[in-house]
């Protein structure tokens, strides 16, 4: 009995601080979609979603020109608020000529539809492993139309095939799925890409903007092969998970000059160029 308390009472807690930033999210979000999405939290809350398929809920987001969707009982509500509330990316509002945009783990599309609101020029192609979260994310990109080519894959130091590892990583919610290289006699989930291959195949010949939040794949992504698709990046945006994958990440980037800034969780290089 404690123990339900206890967890009663953190949800009481947790409901009452998030519903201490409505005033102010509502000024970001509009009241519609403010008042959406904490219903959706408090009425379908993660701790007690099942594993049947998520209904959907639609948001009409303040400045931004479509809906945006997302699943009730699922991590997409915190998504949204990091990217749409929090505004993680504001700090790359400085730069210009964002003509292509390299969004590796895009998830539900809450990055992408971001970038390609705030930059109606770009051309952006958006990777994400996991079939519902692609599935969704199509369907928050369609408006953008030409603009946006949506591949379900991986990023990975080689063109290979890999499994989706699902509950292991972070608090195993929607946004934190991770990819590994298949163990014997495991049928793949998904084909990874190296970035020099993904550029090479829509024929790019620079990337403007590549955000990459991938889950610890960043670890693979930086250890080798990074050299080709790297020369061809000029700004960088990425989360990395870890001390290991900070280490890896510094060592790759040691031969390259650049201005390094932090925002938040995010590490942001800009104007990346090779070493003299």
């Amino acid at each position: 009995m404690n123990n339900h308390v206890q967890t009663l009472g953190k949800m009481l807690i947790t409901a009452a601080r998030r519903f201490l930033d409505i005033p102010s999210e509502i000024r970001k979000l509009g009241a519609g979609a403010a008042i959406k999405m904490y219903s959706s939290w408090l009425l379908h809350p993660p701790y007690v979603a099942g594993g049947g398929p998520s209904r959907l809920g639609k948001l009409k987001l303040k400045h931004y020109p479509y809906p945006f969707f997302f699943r009730h009982g699922t991590s997409d509500v915190r998504v949204i608020r990091q990217i749409f509330l929090k505004e993680e990316y504001r700090d790359l509002g400085g730069e210009e000529n964002m003509g292509r945009i390299v969004d590796c783990g895009a998830n539900i599309g809450c990055s992408a539809f971001y970038f390609l609101s705030k930059y109606p020029d770009a051309e952006l192609i958006a990777i994400e492993p996991d079939e519902g979260n692609f599935q969704l994310l199509q369907k928050n990109l369609e408006p953008f139309g030409e603009r946006v080519r949506a591949l379900q894959a991986a990023v990975w130091s080689s063109d290979q095939q890999l499994r989706v590892d699902r509950g292991h990583s972070g608090d195993g919610k929607e946004w934190s799925y991770q990819v590994r290289v298949c163990r014997d006699h495991e049928q793949a989930d998904v084909t990874a890409l190296s970035l020099e291959t993904l550029l090479n195949q829509f024929n790019w010949d620079r990337v403007d903007l590549l955000k990459i939040d991938v889950e610890r794949a960043e670890l693979e992504l930086f250890s080798s092969g990074y050299e080709p698709w790297l020369a061809r990046t000029r700004n960088l945006t990425i989360e990395l998970h870890g001390p290991d994958c900070e280490q890896v990440f510094l060592r790759a980037m040691a031969g390259y000059d650049c201005q390094v800034q932090q925002s938040g969780e995010l590490t942001i290089c800009r104007n990346i160029c090779a070493g003299t």
